[in-house]
């Protein structure tokens, strides 16, 4: 404490009694202080009067430890305090926040310069006299008047029961148990999250700041709401507040006015058009996307299959003939689990296949303000290979091909196999999204599979299985 109030009080010392209020009760039903009427009520200051003190003493507290203009962090200084002690802390800062003689803004305080802090203790040095006299400084513990006064049990006019008077804080509502003032301070920071989203609905801290200043407080209203099981946490950080009645009957009795119940934090999904809790838009960091999350991740899925289908057409493919594509084998796994959650991708015997799904295709057109693309003819096949060879007899082989025809070029594709007309054996055409799926075998004799094969390769039917291993020497 600086040497200024050192002087104060020891000069306080040496005045004569007679300045002094010297009675206990001089004038019954009125403030020691200021002599307001305080009725019937047994307090020796007036309501104002005793906030002001414990402003006071608020301040002197503090002075021990920050110095007039040094900052601190509220949320720091109280992380490794146990609940009785936050909330006192707490309360000494709000107060004087409350009194000009603190700036607080996001969890930072700072005490206000010596000049304030100086003419504020100066303007209550009678106050602080009073209650000197009255043995109610703090710091005094060798009165046996206080012991007693600790040992008798008062009534807290918020719950009714009665509990010693140590187990009491003195706030700017009077003296509450410490108990209704920790929910007192749960009713206010539930009435600022309510604001924000709907009981029900799970969310983050990201998904209800509208920007990174107010992380610290929203983070802090949290925990009040934890610490009275107002609020639920699962394992990845998502809250969601319980049930709207027991908000509602916790506020009723520990708030003040009415619960807010109507969310100032909802937005209208440009997509989907519903309007919904800004906890269920992501993030972008100073605000949130223009998309619903649910319409998001679809979005995302379909330029996941876009991207795929750049790389595999519709497929089959298989995740080792795309490996090394990749970078990061893990995000090929990803890319095939989003497919797969939305239904944009089935698993044969061959693998992996793609499917196209319309809605999804909408909802992405929308988001990029994209006309729909008129259908355009194909200059050639998706795909045609040689996917199989065996040799039958001795005199013949088997070729087992398959191709994923446009719709428009199954023609064409039927009469670049006329010539092969004469030894084919089976040919099963299958109706797909857009386009055939052609399965063929030929039986082609042995001493003119090479000119079989080369014939077909002319054709774009790609072999897939060579030449050498299936020919057998004559």
């Amino acid at each position: 404490m600086s040497m200024w109030w050192m002087e104060l009080n020891s000069d306080s010392e040496t005045r004569e009694p007679e300045n002094k209020f010297r009675t206990r009760g001089g004038e019954p039903g009125r403030c020691l202080n200021c002599r307001a009427e305080v009725g019937s009520s047994p307090q020796v200051l007036c309501t104002e009067c005793s906030r002001t003190l414990y402003a006071l003493e608020s301040l002197e507290r503090l002075l021990e430890t920050f110095k007039p203009g040094e900052e601190f962090h509220l949320e720091e200084i109280t992380a490794k305090m146990d609940e009785s002690q936050r909330i006192e802390f707490q309360g000494m800062v709000w107060i004087l926040d409350e009194f000009g003689l603190l700036d607080y803004r996001d969890g930072s305080c700072r005490i206000k310069s010596d000049e304030t802090v100086n003419s504020f203790l100066i303007e209550n040095i009678k106050l602080k006299e009073i209650m000197k006299e009255k043995g109610q400084e703090p710091g005094v513990t060798d009165r046996t008047e206080d012991h007693e006064a600790e040992e008798e049990e008062t009534e807290c006019p918020i719950c009714g029961e009665l509990k010693p008077a140590t187990e009491f804080y003195v706030t700017g509502k009077g003296r509450e148990c410490k108990d209704c003032a920790g929910k007192r301070n749960a009713a206010l920071s539930l009435a600022e999250i309510r604001k924000r989203v709907e009981p029900g609905v799970k969310f983050r801290v990201d998904d209800i700041i509208e920007s990174e200043e107010e992380r610290v407080n929203i983070q802090g209203f949290i925990w009040e709401l934890q610490e009275f099981d107002l609020i639920e946490e699962d394992a990845f950080k998502n809250y969601t507040l319980i049930d709207d009645s027991k908000l509602t009957e916790f506020y009723s009795k520990y708030g003040e006015g009415e619960l807010v119940k109507d969310s100032n934090m909802v937005k209208e999904c440009r997509i989907c058009n519903r309007t919904l809790p800004k906890s269920s838009f992501y993030s972008t960091g100073d605000s949130t996307r223009d998309e619903c999350r649910e319409c998001y991740d679809k979005i995302m899925a379909w330029e996941t299959f876009l991207s795929m289908k750049d790389a595999v057409a519709d497929g089959p493919f298989k995740r080792e003939d795309l490996i090394d594509s990749f970078e990061d084998p893990q995000q090929l796994d990803i890319n095939i689990m989003i497919l797969q959650d939305h239904d944009l991708v089935e698993e044969t015997g061959e693998g992996f296949e793609l499917k196209h799904r319309e809605e999804l295709e909408e909802i992405y057109r929308i988001y990029t303000g994209a006309e729909p693309e008129p259908a355009t003819e194909q200059a050639s096949p998706s795909r045609k290979e040689i996917i199989h060879i065996n040799q039958s007899t001795d005199e013949s082989h088997n070729l087992l091909m398959n191709g994923i025809i446009n719709r428009n070029q199954l023609m064409d594709t039927m009469e670049e196999l006329n010539p092969f007309m004469g030894f084919m054996k089976k040919c099963m055409i299958i109706q797909k999204d857009g386009c055939f799926e052609v399965l063929i075998e030929l039986n082609v004799k042995s001493e003119s599979i090479h000119d079989t094969l080369s014939m077909l390769e002319e054709k774009n039917w790609e072999n897939r299985v060579g030449l050498d291993d299936y020919m057998r020497p004559t």
